[in-house]
Parts: structure tokens; sequence; C-alpha cells
């Protein structure tokens, strides 16, 4: 591509966020989401066992319980990308090799 020159690409799911995993749904007893979470649609924040965060959205809400989705928000989806190329640069180049220093004479 030159500059000025324009594309579309598509990342099918599989590809990318991966399709929507059915064993992600699980239910979880109402009295352990706090009340901000009690919607259908809301998004919640899970700590993982790594110690990372991981989005949890609310798919319903039932009498007991909630059933949650932790699929990534992404699953399921196909991605488009619509990108210009603006500017051309050449590559940065690595900074020249140092030779190697001598080694000093062995102390004793």
């Amino acid at each position: 591509m030159r500059v000025g020159g324009e594309k579309n690409a598509g990342v099918k799911p599989e590809d990318g966020y991966g399709k929507v995993n059915l064993q992600a749904f699980q239910k979880v007893p109402k009295e352990k989401i706090p009340a901000n979470g009690l919607n259908d649609g809301a998004i919640l924040t899970a700590t993982t066992p790594d110690g990372g965060m991981a989005p949890l959205h609310v798919q319903k809400i039932k009498e007991n319980t909630v059933v949650m989705d932790m699929n990534h928000p992404m699953a399921g989806k196909t991605l488009d990308f619509n990108v210009k190329v603006v500017d051309i640069k050449p590559p940065l180049q690595p900074p020249a090799a140092q030779p190697a220093k001598p080694a000093g004479p062995a102390k004793k």
C-alpha cells in the first residue's frame, strides 16, 4: 500500500475473541451480586485467579439467581477495520554495536 491507500479488513470471531461459549454462562445466587448489578445488561468486574480483571455481563435476572455471561464482550463478533495509510517512514535503525572491551588483568 502507498500513502493515501485504504483497505477494509475483517476478522472472524474464531480468529479474534472467539465464538460465544455457552458454558461461560453461569447462574449466580442473587445475594452475591451487588445492588448496582441487578439490571439486565449491567457490566460488573471480577478478579481472576491470577489477579487480573474480567468483565461479567448480567444476562438475565431471575427470581433467585442472576445469569452471568463470562464471555469476552467481543466474543462472537466479526471485527471490521478500515485502514488508511497516512505516512510511511523508514524503519528505525538499532544502535550500532559497541566493540567488546578487553578484560583487565586477573586479580589475585
